[in-house]
């Protein structure tokens, strides 16, 4: 039904609109700046920031984004600003920025096409620019999922004004949009389907839309699947690749659904809801997050969807019914903020069907004949007005006063990653193992932007590990690192803690940035010897490869099942080496049949002293464990020593071997001692 046939256009707003919904975005502008780049704090979202950062580069031209079952809309378009010359690493919230304050005036858009009620469209458009999830979620963070409310409100604007002006043109947008949508993510494939269900009843009698009905509403359902296609022809290229990547995301499915499960993914999903709408960002997942104010908000869209539904049009019922019937029985992804990310989409929805119901209650105030009664009246609806615009502006702003006070925010970790690319004079930087900084929110996703987009080069080590690049190339650096690690590099380097404000606040999560001005004079391990240190009588002496002379080894000559045998070889770097991983291996081997027992291999130099770092005259001590299984019989047994390229698994030529391995003497496993 249209907005004629009720009510509604009683009480449309006199004169231009254009001047308050001017006015409303930019309060949209203003409300959504503050901390957009750190609250919430960023998370696998810059993933998708590193990704486009390889398309930019012309790396590859993908038909999906970092996650298969997305489309690469999103990730084209943050690429193609990252080839404008963009190096934030926050680029993804910029897009989503823009996005979200867009969504405002196209909800004004939708709604006023929809009800033929320029008030009404104001009042869902500043709806829309105070909800506190979409700003939090669909203005702050960056991610293809985020673009879901503006280009679902396109969709559904396109889709009304086909309608309303029997426009094929309007048809052609609204395909793109809702195609562009389900590339964002596949959850808008529920919204889509009722929108189309909608207009293939709404053009059945059509002059032009219904003419050999229902032609048009196929046409545009073959648009959504053309928009859609790249990730249509990338699954029939690779086997349903989008499903093997949906079911590697196994959180966001019902893994047996049932009735039971059924049932109570409808109540959490209603929660949530009811939470988006009314701006509940923190508690938990039971009715009680809904006591007071944001059950009156809930009960204002469900009888705002009951009114819109019977006086305006059947558009938003159709929207929300296939959240409702489906995605209880498939998915149990349900909670607060970013989990709830795959619903704001319908928060334009629940905005429209509010505020055809309040200017529904204001067209009903003016026919009351009491003027007390209608000061009374007035008043209460005007207290439930603000109510409505100032309690999600309240709960946003101590949202981020919580954050704030809890340090919670991304604001150290991406100030100190500025920092790093800021004074970057060529350095590397070195970052703890990802393991190692887990808690920090951002690791590694943030840093690795950052030094991306700077061109800098990075790599996340651990400690040994950063040493050893430091010894194979002395030069200054940058380090983000934990306490932990800073200690430990500490003890064989000078690092300085950067004096910044960001870095006090990282202390408080036990990590922060440092700088190194000079790797000259590292403290070297203990295991790197003079020429007058080797131990005399050791052998074999044998040069591998074409510069590494092997001086001898150590080797007990009897060990027992179930121990462990201690090897030691002396080597020594002849001149340099082309830059590799070398590892070094010792293994046990059965004679009689070839087999090997046990082994140990590793990096030689155990990582903190690799061997493209050995200087002329260093003898290198390298210390071999070979566990022995119970299981070995009593024997002799070959042990022998080489060395290989990691990762290509090449072993260096030994002279008269044909296994390119140097004997060692053999070991005689006595059986396992009785207890």
């Amino acid at each position: 039904m249209s907005a004629a046939a009720g009510d509604v256009h009683l009480t449309d707003l006199k004169g231009r609109a254009w001047p308050w919904l001017v006015l409303i975005v930019l309060v949209a502008v203003l409300i959504r700046l503050p901390y957009w780049e750190v609250i919430p704090a960023s998370f696998d979202e810059v993933e998708q920031t590193s990704y486009a950062y390889q398309i930019a580069k012309g790396q590859f031209r993908p038909l999906v984004g970092n996650d298969a079952y997305a489309g690469p809309f999103y990730f084209y378009l943050v690429a193609g600003l990252i080839r404008l010359g963009v190096t934030n690493p926050m680029i993804g919230r910029v897009v989503i920025l823009l996005s979200g304050i867009l969504t405002v005036p196209v909800t004004y858009g939708w709604v006023q096409a929809m009800g033929k009620n320029k008030l009404a469209g104001l009042l869902a458009a500043s709806f829309v620019a105070l909800s506190p999830d979409l700003i939090l979620v669909n203005s702050h963070l960056g991610g293809t999922t985020m673009l879901l409310p503006l280009l679902a409100t396109l969709f559904l604007l396109g889709l009304t004004l086909a309608v309303a002006r029997d426009s094929a043109g309007w048809l052609l947008f609204a395909g793109v949009a809702a195609g562009l949508a389900l590339q964002s993510n596949l959850v808008a494939g529920l919204a889509i389907a009722g929108g189309l269900l909608w207009f293939l009843w709404q053009t059945r009698r059509k002059p032009r839309l219904g003419k050999w009905w229902p032609f048009w509403p196929i046409v545009g359902g073959l648009i959504v699947l053309i928009v859609f296609s790249p990730v249509i022809i990338y699954n029939l290229a690779n086997d349903l690749g989008s499903l093997a990547a949906l079911e590697g995301k196994s959180y966001l499915w019902e893994d047996n659904p049932s009735v039971a499960t059924t049932l109570n993914n409808v109540r959490r999903l209603f929660l949530q809801l009811g939470r988006q709408g009314s701006g509940v960002l923190t508690g938990d997942e039971e009715f009680g997050t809904l006591v007071g104010f944001p059950l009156l908000y809930l009960a204002l869209m469900a009888s705002g969807l009951a009114y819109t539904s019977y006086r305006v049009s059947t558009l938003p019922l159709l929207i929300i019914a296939p959240f409702a019937l489906i995605m209880p029985i498939i998915s149990s992804h349900y909670g607060f903020a970013t989990i709830g990310r795959f619903t704001t989409l319908l928060i334009p929805v629940w905005a429209a069907v509010i505020s055809f119901l309040l200017v529904a209650a204001v067209g009903r105030l003016t026919r009351v004949q009491n003027q007390r009664r209608q000061k009374l009246y007035g008043g209460a609806l005007l207290a439930l007005s603000l109510l409505l615009i100032i309690y999600p502006v309240a709960s946003l702003f101590r949202y981020y006063r919580a954050v704030n006070e809890a340090h919670n925010d991304g604001r150290a970790l991406l100030e100190l990653s500025r920092y790093a690319v800021a004074n970057n004079r060529g350095e590397p930087v070195f970052i703890s193992a990802i393991e190692e900084l887990f808690d920090v929110r951002g690791i590694p996703y943030v840093p690795h932007a950052a030094f991306l987009l700077g061109d800098i080069y990075h790599e996340f080590l651990t400690p040994p590990e950063i040493i050893g690049r430091l010894f194979e190339n002395p030069t200054p650096a940058f380090f983000l690192l934990s306490d932990a690690d800073a200690d430990a590099l500490s003890a064989v380097m000078p690092l300085e803690r950067v004096a910044i404000a960001a870095n006090e606040v990282a202390g408080l999560r036990n990590y922060g940035l440092y700088r190194l001005e000079s790797a000259e004079g590292l403290q070297k391990p203990a295991f790197v010897l003079g020429a007058g240190d080797v131990p005399g009588g050791l052998a074999p002496t044998v040069t591998i490869g074409e510069g590494i002379q092997l001086l001898g080894c150590d080797t007990p000559q009897l060990a027992a099942s179930g121990d462990s045998l201690s090897v030691n070889c002396y080597w020594q770097a002849l001149h340099d080496l082309p830059p590799n991983r070398y590892i070094g291996f010792v293994h046990l081997i059965d004679p009689a049949t070839s087999t090997l027992i046990a082994q140990d291999d590793h990096i030689l130099g155990q990582e903190s002293y690799p061997l493209n770092a050995w200087q002329p005259g260093e003898v290198i001590r390298e210390s071999f464990t070979v566990a022995i299984p119970n299981s070995v019989t009593a024997g002799e047994y070959r042990l022998v020593v080489g060395i290989y390229t990691w990762p290509d698994l090449t072993r260096l030529s030994v002279p008269g071997s044909v296994d390119n391995v140097v004997a060692l003497p053999p070991v005689q496993i006595t059986p396992v001692q009785a207890p």
